[in-house]
């Protein structure tokens, strides 16, 4: 197979940043719309879709942030580890 151009990972790091950055970004709406200080009526803005991706995102965000964390370590220089 062709061998993948050099920019790959770094290509890989932006989309994956621009990932998570989305997933904490809805984390934090959703979170705001729970707020009771925020919101009174909470439990009249938060869709049942939102809940649920809500969760899947919580459960996801470690894993992305650890495969961010290799990326970027496998993009470093040697010299700058």
């Amino acid at each position: 197979p062709p061998a993948l151009p050099p920019d790959d990972d770094a290509t890989l790091v932006e989309k994956l940043r621009a990932k998570i950055d989305a997933k904490e970004r809805f984390l934090r709406d959703v979170d705001q719309k729970q707020s009771l200080a925020v919101n009174p009526y909470r439990n009249r803005i938060v869709s049942p879709q939102d809940l649920e991706l809500y969760d899947k995102y919580k459960e996801e965000l470690p894993g992305d942030r650890e495969r961010l964390k290799d990326l970027e370590s496998r993009l470093a220089p040697a010299g700058e580890q």
